[in-house]
């Protein structure tokens, strides 16, 4: 199943009925939304059905879902479970001190699902969606890092101290008490823990309005580094190349790993690792890409990090 979008139908967009060249990822997770492994691979995707945004919004509210719709037990059924899963995704996230400050601002097309204020409202189709990327992502990063690649990173620092403590006093009128575990140094849980203070949604609101603009926008690095808001040491995109290059340049590296990946330190070497499951993290001491594709990959990605954040800066403005 996929979702329809008007804009993106057409351009590499799953299809009903089309076979379609993906690059996958399986998540193996426990009860509790923890990852535990998870493994990567090229593969053929065959949608059977496009359902829109307000269709799926149907089956998730148990209200009357689209008659039109077919298979729509099954699909009732799936969404069900894809509910479950994002939600525990979530959890996680809020667990490691993730959090979301909603925003007035509209999302664009071209929004990613980490910009400040996507995630809203977490029972809607598009942050259910969002909730399971993130974890994607995420997972990629860390194979990616693992391994030693090359990476075209998505980093967001944390706030200057300074601008959040003055604007902390601005929320006293709010009947709100807060500040920072550590008053020169701002975490990401210091910012969970004030959204979760502001109980009322008016004051929520005020509050959310005060603290985002003293968060860092995200931006693409060749080093790695961490996301604040997301609260992961690493993060890399990959899921929608047909809509950003970052993702696109991920892929490419995904490829190179799939096509030229040395999967053991000398050909005397019987039995090699499994270089697209993260069980091989912590088992290779040797260079997996040719020398000069590394390089080449390196080089890249140094050269493009700065004017492909300072273009997605233009796009936000």
């Amino acid at each position: 199943m996929c979702i329809r979008d008007r804009v993106g139908a057409g351009l590499g967009s799953f299809l009903p009925g089309c076979d379609r060249a993906a690059l996958s990822i399986e998540l193996v997770l426990d009860s509790e939304g923890r990852c535990q492994r998870f493994s990567l691979q090229p593969s053929l995707v065959r949608a059977d059905l496009c359902l829109s945004h307000g269709q799926i919004a149907a089956f998730l509210d148990a209200s009357q879902p689209d008659p039109e719709v077919p298979q729509a037990g099954r699909v009732s059924e799936w969404l069900g479970h894809f509910k479950t899963i994002a939600t525990l995704l979530r959890g996680q996230r809020f667990g490691r001190g993730s959090f979301d400050v909603p925003s007035a601002k509209g999302r664009s097309f071209y929004g990613r699902e980490d910009d400040r204020g996507t995630i809203t409202d977490p029972l809607t189709a598009r942050a259910l969606l969002a909730e399971v990327m993130i974890a994607a992502n995420a997972a990629v990063a860390s194979h990616l890092r693992a391994l030693g690649l090359p990476a075209l990173y998505r980093v967001q620092a944390a706030p200057n101290a300074t601008d959040v403590q003055e604007t902390l006093k601005l929320v006293v009128n709010l009947g709100l008490d807060l500040a920072p575990a550590a008053p020169d140094m701002i975490e990401p849980q210091d910012i969970q823990q004030f959204l979760q203070q502001a109980i009322e949604p008016q004051t929520r609101k005020i509050l959310s309005s005060l603290l985002l603009p003293t968060l860092r926008p995200p931006h693409f690095s060749a080093t790695p580094r961490p996301h604040f808001a997301l609260a992961l040491e690493q993060y890399v995109t990959f899921n929608a190349p047909a809509r950003h290059y970052a993702d696109f340049l991920t892929q490419r590296v995904l490829t190179a790993l799939f096509d030229q990946g040395r999967d053991r330190r000398s050909a005397r070497v019987k039995e090699g690792v499994n270089l697209q499951d993260s069980a091989c993290h912590g088992a290779i001491t040797w260079a997996i890409l040719p020398a000069d594709l590394h390089q080449d990959l390196e080089t890249d990605f140094a050269l493009v990090a700065g004017p492909m954040s300072d273009r997605e800066r233009t796009i936000q403005d």
